[in-house]
């Protein structure tokens, strides 16, 4: 479950960075 918190925080990251969707 951290790991996958991890992951989804660095996702919503990129999001805001890209203004888009990043998987």
């Amino acid at each position: 479950a951290g790991f996958h918190n991890v992951v989804m925080t660095n996702v919503a990251i990129s999001q805001q960075e890209k203004g888009g969707i990043a998987f």
